[in-house]
Parts: structure tokens; sequence; C-alpha cells
């Protein structure tokens, strides 16, 4: 895995979107990917008594009038289990850690939610506009079934 992408999924897996914990970080570090990644950049935000919520979408559109490919992943974490469980990461989930030699990667959100956005994310953003042929969408949602704003 080249470099630059190793950096990102740990950038990425490092800021906390845990229940309970600012979004912020998180939202900020994608919207700079998605602005040096040349998209249009939408930023969705609603609050609840719990928790804000962002939701962001970068768009790359060559105006062919063509149905967008959508990318969609998960912001959010989820509640982490006892840090006793963490050991590859010394006990905190989000101190990503990756194996280079083997590729695994491990932390909170790197097998279903912020490393898949990442990675879909710096996929998108290699793809020169001239060279589209229909639009890609690249979403990332925050909240969850029980608090999310729908």
């Amino acid at each position: 895995m080249p470099a630059e992408v190793i950096q990102a999924v740990r950038d990425v897996l490092s800021r906390d979107s845990r229940p309970g914990h600012p979004i912020g970080t998180t939202i900020d570090y994608l919207m700079d990917r998605f602005f040096y990644g040349e998209f249009h950049i939408l930023e969705q935000v609603s609050s609840s008594r719990y928790s804000e919520h962002v939701n962001l979408i970068g768009i790359k559109d060559p105006g062919t009038g063509a149905a967008p490919l959508w990318l969609l992943a998960h912001l959010g974490s989820g509640a982490a289990p006892s840090p006793s469980t963490w050991s590859r990461t010394g006990g905190d989930p989000v101190a990503a850690t990756i194996d280079e030699r083997s590729g695994l990667c491990y932390g909170l959100g790197a097998a279903n939610a912020k490393a898949d956005m990442i990675l879909k994310l710096l996929a998108a953003a290699r793809i020169d506009l001239e060279r589209l042929k229909r639009p890609i969408y690249v979403i990332g949602l925050s909240g969850d079934e029980g608090h999310g704003p729908g």
C-alpha cells in the first residue's frame, strides 16, 4: 500500500468519533481531503439534544447528465469495547496501528467506517474530472439508526 494511503488511514482513524465525542476533527480532516481532491463539497448539519450530526458529500460532476456513482460510508465508530481488548493499539481504540508488512489495520473504524470512507475518497480524488463519464458522489454519513437525523 502506498505511504500516502497508509498515512491517510492512520490520520482518519486517530480522530475519535465515538458517541459523545465531537465529530468535528474527523469532518475537518475529510473536508480538507475533499478540497484538495477537487470535489465540490456539501455539508449537512443537524443537531439533536444528544449530539450534532454532520454529513459530508464530495461531488465530482463532469456535467454529462448521467446517473451518478454513489460511494457511501459511515463516519461514526460506535462505542468502543473495553480497552483491554485493544491489544494491537496499546489499549487505545483510536491509536490506529497498521502492520505494513501484513497490511492489517487496527483501530476503531478500521473495518467498517472511517477507513472505508478515506479509501473511497482517495480513489475518487485520483480521477480527473475531464475523464469522468458520470458524476461521482462520495458521501460520509454521521449519526446512526437511533439518534441520526435520517
